[in-house]
Order: C-alpha cells, then structure tokens, then sequence
C-alpha cells in the first residue's frame, strides 16, 4: 500500500503568520482526520484557512528501477470572510506568502524527493471568489502543485 503522509507534511507548511498576527488554519487528512466538510467564512478574520486535497498520481517504474509516483494537487486558501474590495490591498501580500511557504519547504520535511508549485500561469491564481460549501462566496486564492515520491518498498514489482 502506497502512503501519502507527505499530504499531512504539506498541509503543515501552509501554517504561516498571514501579516495581521493571524496563522493559516491548514487541515489534515490523515494524521487528524479533521478535514471539514464546511467552513465559517466570517471566522476568517481570525484565522484564514488552507485545504490542500491531491487530484491525480502518475506512477513511473521498470522491472529493476524505482517506483516513483508524481502527483498532483490544489490548496484552497480561503482568506476573506466576503468580496469586499477593499480587502484587495492586504490580498496582493499572499502571492509572496504562499511562494515563501512553498519555496522553503522543497522535501516537505524530508518526506519527498520534490515539491514545487505547477509550472504553469495559474500555479497561485486568485483573489479569486471561493466557495467551500453553500457558505457566502469569499476571497480565496488556489495553488496547484505537485510532488514527486519515491515509494521504494511500498509495493512490490514483478515482470
């Protein structure tokens, strides 16, 4: 069986200080179970939140050769509890926040052999109208990224 404990790792990186002595809320999938099936956008104010969920795996392998899976995913960063624009000045500061989480963290712990943010226009894309649930849409921005892992052990090759 192929473990994606990295996926708690990342989630983990997303806890940074967003500017207004506030810390991004990032929820786990594994380790704590505590994946919301619905947020508050008005405690956002408080404590912006990140919900990182994979969307694909491609496995790469030979008779012989590593097993490596190459995934990909999206973080939600829900970070304003309404579309007010005038939130779109303290907005533009989390382009530079998420690329710091992201470039300072490249084996998610150890975990990895590579993360990295998509190479692709819309890697960090927003401000952006989020909605998570039937909650009022909200500032958010998204993140698509991916990892490469090396599951030696993990599952057995044969020809």
């Amino acid at each position: 069986m192929i473990t994606i404990t990295w996926l708690d790792e990342l989630a983990k990186i997303w806890e940074f200080s967003d500017g207004s002595f506030n810390t991004v809320k990032s929820y786990r999938l594994l380790e704590k179970a505590e994946f919301p099936s619905a947020i508050n956008p008005t405690d956002l104010d408080r404590s912006p939140i990140a919900l990182s969920m994979p969307s694909a795996m491609k496995p790469e392998y030979s008779a012989g050769g590593p097993l490596i899976a190459y995934w990909t995913g999206e973080t939600e960063f829900h970070v304003a509890p309404d579309l007010d624009r005038g939130r779109l000045p303290a907005l533009m500061l989390w382009y530079g926040m998420i690329l710091n989480a992201a470039t300072s963290h490249m084996k998610l712990n150890g975990t990895v052999e590579l993360f990295l943010l998509a190479d692709s226009e819309t890697a960090i894309e927003g401000p952006l109208a989020l909605q998570y649930g039937s909650e009022a849409s909200h500032w958010g921005f998204t993140v698509q990224w991916q990892v490469k892992q090396r599951i030696e052990g993990q599952i057995t090759i044969s020809a």
